[in-house]
């Protein structure tokens, strides 16, 4: 049983990885824009 149970938790895990992969690429690229445009409003404010 704890081998058949371990099976499908590697399985999750690695398909979880390559999911939380391609998120962190398109956050990483988002999270570049949100900073440039928080810099913006910061000048502004400081301005």
């Amino acid at each position: 049983m704890s081998l058949q149970s371990s099976l499908p938790i590697k399985r999750s895990k690695s398909s979880k990885k390559s999911i939380t992969q391609s998120q962190h690429r398109s956050y990483g690229r988002k999270g570049k824009k949100k900073n440039k445009t928080t810099n913006v409003v910061v000048v502004e404010i400081d301005g």
